[in-house]
């Protein structure tokens, strides 16, 4: 008898493009993002590159998810 087929393992996120360098607070926070290419102030709600969702943003950190596998990740500083 042979076993069932595996299930496909679902996509892993990649590593997320930017780094987290600093924050703003107008009233909503606003994390402080710079990448290869560019830099950009991002809040909860708003996503980045198409496939970057922003969930919170924390004190010393920010949640977001990765769009196409739904997975959540937490970036924090960078230590200096």
């Amino acid at each position: 008898m042979k076993a069932p087929p595996a299930e496909p393992e679902a996509p892993r996120a990649p590593p997320f493009p930017y780094t987290l360098i600093g924050q703003l607070d107008d009233g909503r926070p606003q994390a402080l993002l710079t990448g290869p290419l560019r830099s950009l102030a991002v809040g909860a709600g708003e996503v980045v590159d198409g496939q970057w969702r922003i969930d919170a943003v924390q004190a010393q950190s920010i949640t977001l998810t990765w769009l196409p596998g739904g997975q959540r990740q937490t970036l924090g500083f960078k230590p200096s």
